[in-house]
């Protein structure tokens, strides 16, 4: 994830560093205000709907990952109460075996002291 990270930090620095780039072109560009106000406009808008179209593929990138997460902590959650299950079974019947061995060995022990 830390390498995801890295490269989404490098987009945005690629299109805000565009952003800059072209902002200072057109400003230094030889047109008349109103063209380098809509010039300005129109590459902003672009810029805008680049950085939100990434927001939106980060946005589904997590919300997989998330799912993904969530899906393997029900699973281990599932497979830690079944195993959780099998032992208290294991335990329970050991000590019903020890009780039953208890009783038996006390009967004997009865009947041999009455």
């Amino acid at each position: 994830m830390a390498e995801n990270s890295r490269g989404d930090n490098r987009l945005m620095f690629l299109l805000v560093g565009g952003a800059i780039g072209a902002a200072v072109g057109v400003l230094v560009a030889p047109r008349s205000g109103k063209e380098t106000r809509e010039q300005i406009r129109t590459k902003l808008k672009e810029q805008t709907d680049a950085l939100q179209s990434e927001v939106k593929s980060a946005q589904e990138q997590f919300a997989k990952a998330k799912e993904k997460i969530e899906g393997e902590t029900q699973r281990l959650l599932r497979r830690g109460k079944d195993l959780l299950g099998k032992e208290q079974d294991s335990v329970a019947a050991a000590i019903d075996a020890v009780k039953e061995a208890y009783l038996k060995e006390k009967e004997s022990w009865d009947l041999k002291h009455s």
